[in-house]
């Protein structure tokens, strides 16, 4: 059923007399209007004729001109009976709000709306992941599904995994494990079909664990690597008892300490850390790839080098020096790779100006380590490739499967064919 307007013209219509329609989207309310005028010679213009039933058909013609296919087509049909006009919405989720203009004011029209009740659109998403009773094993989906009966079937590979829930509902999931959902309501209508993946459970090496010896004891700083929205805030333990929001621990005696990590699930991990007091330095590294638009390196006594040298005299005086333009509200951004601590990161100019520049951290691998299954090809001729595409995400000590990845379900030519000889 759809929402209608009845418009029955009693009188005819005086010139400028005009006519407004509110309609309610959902997202806001349209003014849609119409003026009686000798002639109609543009839009939202209606030729008032010579009695209301010319008034009636030249309503009916301006409008399904001037918004039959207002936000799509044959949104707003009009169609006319005598002196009687009836616009239709054929949107099934707009209604029709205040009727108003002089023509309603001065009794020239009688209405009547007839709104159909709002047909909601069908949808069905994830919202969000809870803790379960097992917080290490499963975590709780939150889903909310709307339209159809108001009671849904969740099916996984046509086998199903809720019958008859009404919305909102929960179902648990392995943690780390990934599903496609197909949802419908009681009596098999679609509703939406999506995948969603349970965050994985945090594993040891997801661990990494700085130390500074100081003389009134050792700060231990934790970090972990970002897996999901669901999982952090993280807390810290040195005991598994007592927890804290944050990842220091200060003024730390030497000896042996096992850090528990916990997740927002409350699922609980730990690693182990010997604090001997001994400061070992460690070579700064740092790279940078050759693709970059420009060329940056690390000071090295404040010298320049063709690798962190822009311009200067020396290559000015070359045969065929290198010019490179830019505008004046260009962004010019580079990537380098260090396991520095700090970064201080400016330009030198051939004045020896220099000019700080700001660093914004992408990812941090470092002391990271991973291991997971890969695919062994014979190639013939002593030579052999491996391709990682489906693979199993390991424990990097223990080789137990952690969670499933797909790094590409494509395999090459070569792997796929044989050359006939």
């Amino acid at each position: 059923m759809n929402s209608s307007l009845t418009i029955n013209f009693i009188s005819a219509p005086f010139l400028k007399a005009n006519l407004i329609v509110e309609i309610d989207t959902g997202a806001g309310v349209i003014s849609l209007n119409e003026l009686f005028v000798d002639l109609r010679q543009g839009a939202r213009q209606v030729t008032t004729g010579v009695d209301m039933y010319d008034a009636a058909a030249n309503l009916n013609t301006a409008w399904n001109l001037d918004y039959k296919n207002y936000g799509s087509i044959g949104n707003l049909k009009a169609t006319v009976y005598d002196k009687t006009v009836v616009i239709t919405l054929l949107n099934k989720t707009w209604q029709f709000g205040q009727i108003t203009g002089s023509l309603v004011l001065l009794d020239v029209v009688t209405y009547s709306v007839n709104n159909a009740p709002l047909e909601v659109p069908y949808d069905a998403k994830l919202t969000s992941f809870e803790a379960d009773a097992s917080p290490c094993l499963n975590a709780l989906a939150n889903f909310t599904a709307q339209g159809g009966t108001s009671l849904y079937k969740v099916y996984e590979d046509n086998v199903l995994l809720a019958n008859d829930v009404a919305s909102p509902f929960q179902l648990p999931f392995k943690r780390g494990t990934q599903h496609s959902l197909r949802i419908t309501d009681s009596a098999g209508t679609l509703i939406n079909i999506f995948s969603i993946k349970a965050p994985r459970n945090y594993i040891e090496n997801d661990i990494s664990l700085f130390v500074t010896n100081f003389t009134e004891g050792a700060t231990l700083s934790i970090e972990l690597d970002y897996i999901s929205q669901y999982t952090i805030p993280l807390s810290y333990s040195l005991d598994n008892i007592t927890f804290q929001l944050s990842n220091v621990f200060s003024s730390l005696a030497s000896g042996t300490y096992t850090v528990y990590v916990k997740d927002a699930f409350g699922c609980v991990i730990s690693k182990t850390i010997v604090i001997d007091g001994i400061t070992t330095l460690t070579e700064t590294v740092f790279t940078i790839s050759d693709i970059n638009a420009l060329h940056f390196a690390k000071v090295e006594e404040g010298k320049k080098n063709l690798r962190n040298t822009l311009s200067c005299n020396e290559l000015k005086r070359v045969t065929y020096p290198f010019y490179h333009r830019f505008l004046a509200d260009d962004v010019i951004t580079t990537q380098l790779k260090t396991n520095a601590a700090y970064l201080n990161i400016y330009t030198i100019d051939s004045e020896g100006t220099t000019n700080v520049l700001s660093a914004v951290q992408k990812s941090n691998n470092t002391n990271l380590k991973a291991k997971s299954t890969s695919t062994y090809f014979d190639l013939g001729g002593g030579r052999s490739a491996i391709r990682f595409g489906l693979v199993d995400i390991l424990d990097y000590t223990t080789e137990t499967i952690v969670e499933q990845a797909n790094f590409g379900f494509s395999l090459p030519e070569w792997a796929t064919k044989k050359e006939v000889m």
